[in-house]
């Protein structure tokens, strides 16, 4: 509702002299707020009505005092407005209510509800609360007015005069032609107009409703052709078909976030929803990751990937998985990990591929397994808990046999510089991760040999030379390591 209501009063903002002064008064000010919902109110519920009625009062005063004239006589016998016509109508409205109470019903007639509360799949669709700040690519206008939207992608590129034709002048000149049909319906040639205006109006209202629907689907129906350069316009239309499908699956996982948090035992505070869901890792982690990270590092979350991987995928860090990858011989040097670095050519990998390589497979799964556990990860909480004995046999390999710490510190062994690889001390905790982010120069971590990943808040004392805040930091941190509140499951009787 709130980018539809940006774009209509957008469109009102350009009508010609009067434009900005009639978006200002229906907006209430300079800015969408509480204003312009008591306007839009104010509108819907006494200005808009108040009109209906007048003209229906008109329409009643003219029909009693010419009474009905039909052009061919009706030899049918007279019948009573009460209860002849009374019953047709009533007739008539209740099919109209049983379609609607149809509509209204019909999520809860398919699909499995179990465990869902009414709300959640009947009556209308409760969407996550308009960011201001975030775009919103999912916004479409409802499909009775599709056509018009896709009048006015003719007209892309033209600017504001293409803006002024496309939603002022001509829907403007077409609604007068509608306003003269009466008069010019008084004579055969203009009937014969008439009709014929009315037949192509509602084609092409029609075919542009359908290039609409199809346009934003096109990704559903066909593949992108794998030759097809960004010149193609069959692989400009995929492409924004794709957007908007994924935009529209994100849209849709906001909107149940949001509602999941409104439950939350913490409910909603006064500053209000959009409050809770700009404080929430698991709503705003993807987008922080696409703004800051994204052109280098992947992430199975984000559905959009950056063309050419140039460092290592973030999916799971710090996870048995992730660090399995690691130290896999086959896996070091793609592009998952250090295939997109310096560091492909680097020591990591030609001890991943030389030493590693001869190592029991048990020593490696014990490494792997104390490695993971140092990042302290709530998904694998209890499974650290049993693998205790695992995870102290693994901490003395590390720190004697396997040779982690000639290039490593970890705890009281091995050493950090510039010639060393990272701090293997809380390797993937959530300090290790904020510090890691912070200032990858640090020479607890890189120092002289980061490849180029920049720091994102290595001003401690002056924030704001920082590239990212503090409480976006802590929210990318706890995204990445899966730390967000998520109801708990009822016990199994």
């Amino acid at each position: 509702g709130y980018w539809a209501t940006r774009v209509a009063t957008n469109l009102m903002g350009i009508v010609p002299v009067v434009g900005p002064q009639l978006q200002k008064l229906v907006v209430g000010g300079a800015d969408y707020g509480h204003h312009t919902l008591t306007r839009f109110f104010a509108l819907h519920a006494g200005v808009l009505p108040g009109l209906l009625i007048g003209f229906l009062v008109l329409h009643i005063v003219m029909f009693r005092r010419h009474g009905i004239h039909t052009p061919e006589s009706d030899d049918r016998p007279d019948t009573t407005f009460w209860p002849d016509q009374v019953l047709k109508d009533a007739v008539a409205c209740l099919a109209v209510l049983a379609v609607v109470l149809f509509f209204a019903v019909r999520p809860a007639l398919s699909g499995d509800h179990t465990g869902q509360a009414p709300g959640d799949y009947l009556g209308a669709e409760l969407g996550a609360p308009a960011d201001p700040s975030n775009e919103y690519s999912a916004a479409r206008p409802e499909w009775y007015f599709l056509f018009l939207f896709q009048f006015l992608k003719l007209f892309e590129g033209w600017g504001e005069t293409g803006e002024l034709l496309g939603a002022i002048v001509v829907p403007g000149a077409l609604m007068g032609v509608l306003a003269l049909m009466p008069i010019l319906g008084r004579w055969r040639l203009g009937h014969r107009f008439n009709i014929g205006f009315l037949a192509c109006l509602m084609t092409g209202v029609g075919v542009l409703t359908g290039q609409a629907l199809y346009a934003d689907r096109v990704a559903q129906f066909a593949a992108k052709p794998a030759s097809a350069d960004k010149e193609d316009p069959f692989a400009k239309r995929y492409e924004a078909s794709e957007s908007y499908l994924r935009a529209v699956e994100s849209a849709e996982e906001e909107a149940h976030r949001a509602v999941t948090l409104a439950r939350a035992p913490a409910g909603i505070p006064p500053s209000g929803m959009l409050t809770v869901l700009r404080n929430d890792p698991k709503a705003q982690g993807p987008r922080l990751f696409k703004r800051y990270c994204g052109s280098c590092h992947q992430h199975d979350a984000v559905a959009e990937k950056p063309a050419d991987i140039t460092a290592p995928d973030l999916t799971n860090f710090g996870s048995r998985e992730w660090i399995a990858g690691l130290l896999d011989p086959e896996k070091v040097d793609s592009p998952h990990y250090f295939g997109g670095t310096k560091h492909k050519a680097g020591d990591m990998v030609g001890f991943v591929k030389d030493s590693l390589a001869g190592e029991k497979k048990e020593n490696i799964e014990n490494v792997v397994a104390a490695l993971s556990a140092e990042a302290k990860l709530r998904s694998q909480h209890a499974t650290d808990q049993k693998d205790q004995a695992k995870i102290e046999a693994g901490k003395k390999l590390i720190a004697e046999t396997v040779g982690c710490t000639d290039c490593h510190k970890y705890y009281g062994d091995g050493d950090v510089g510039d010639s060393m690889g990272p701090d293997l001390t809380g390797y993937a905790s959530r300090d290790w991760l904020v510090g890691m982010i912070s200032n990858p120069n640090a020479e607890r971590f890189y120092g002289e040999n980061n490849d180029r990943m920049p720091a994102f808040a290595a001003h401690a004392e002056l924030a704001e030379n920082n590239i990212i805040s503090p409480a976006n930091l802590d929210l990318l941190v706890d995204w990445l390591r899966g730390e967000w509140y998520e109801p708990k499951a009822p016990e199994a009787e």
